[in-house]
């Protein structure tokens, strides 16, 4: 008989409003920020605890380092540029540019494979910006979504210059 883990998702609150966990076994998929009300739990338990308590960690100690396993689905190029996101530093950012140059690849294609991060603040997305200081997130380029980017990194106290935001 084969064993499936089974994919679950709950929401919990954070300081920047609701985050949807995806987890499949001990292993989290997804992390996203809805806006609205969900139909999925809004009491973690299991590993979806563990999460959210490593989230709290974070949100409470922004140089917390996240020990959370993942299952991210991607392709080998997107997967590349989410694991080199792990090692910038909290409160360090680098540019579009300057990951492409460590990944081999060009702005762009950092800039699209950060847009579809599917761990925003565990695979710190946030940390890296446009030369100006500014760049999108989660495919936003203004608005509610970019200021989730600058509060977290105001939160890491990155000191860096927002043009228009």
């Amino acid at each position: 008989m084969k064993h499936f883990d089974l994919t679950r998702m709950v929401v919990i609150d954070s300081p920047l409003g609701l985050l949807e966990l995806t987890t499949e076994g001990d292993q989290l998929c997804a992390l996203r920020f809805i806006d609205q009300t969900s139909p999925h739990p809004r009491s973690a338990s299991g590993f979806a605890r563990e999460v959210q308590h490593e989230l709290e960690a974070y949100f409470n100690n922004p140089m917390h380092t996240f020990e959370i396993p993942l299952n991210l689905q991607g392709t080998e190029f997107q997967r590349r540029v989410w694991n080199a996101l792990a090692h910038i530093p909290p409160a360090s950012t680098l540019t579009y540019a300057q990951l492409a140059q460590q990944v081999h690849s060009g702005a762009r294609a950092v800039g699209n494979a950060c847009r579809w991060n599917p761990v925003p603040i565990v695979r710190p997305c946030h940390r890296v910006v446009s030369v100006n200081g500014n760049g999108g997130y989660a495919g936003a380029v203004e608005g509610d979504v970019l200021q989730r980017k600058r509060w977290l990194l105001l939160h890491e106290s990155c000191q860096i210059q927002w043009a228009n935001v």
